[in-house]
């Protein structure tokens, strides 16, 4: 007997990335920035603060209370993405 694939909305939808996906996506593209800085979780915990384990859990499974990263952004000079993430709205004028 042939055991069945369950299809997810991402069989039928490839492009579509969904929070899993960006959430991978965003952690991998943190270990390779950390990685290009030749920083370890070592220096890169005592640049922060941030306590290695929570480096490495992070590293493990994506998961990271926004802080925190916030904080191994900062201490990796990469506070500057976080603009990107949420652009500022476009003021427009009350009468347009």
């Amino acid at each position: 007997m042939q055991d069945k694939k369950i299809l997810t909305l991402q069989d039928f939808l490839p492009e579509l990335r969904t929070p899993d996906i960006i959430k991978t996506e965003l952690r991998d593209r943190f270990i390779a920035r950390r990685k290009e800085l030749k920083l370890s979780r070592e220096r890169l915990s005592q640049r922060s603060g941030i306590n290695v384990g929570v480096i490495r859990r992070y590293e493990e499974n994506g998961y990271i209370a926004l802080d925190n990263l916030i904080d191994l952004a900062y201490a990796m000079d990469l506070v500057n993405e976080f603009d990107e993430l949420f652009p500022k709205p476009k003021i427009k004028r009350i009468y347009e």
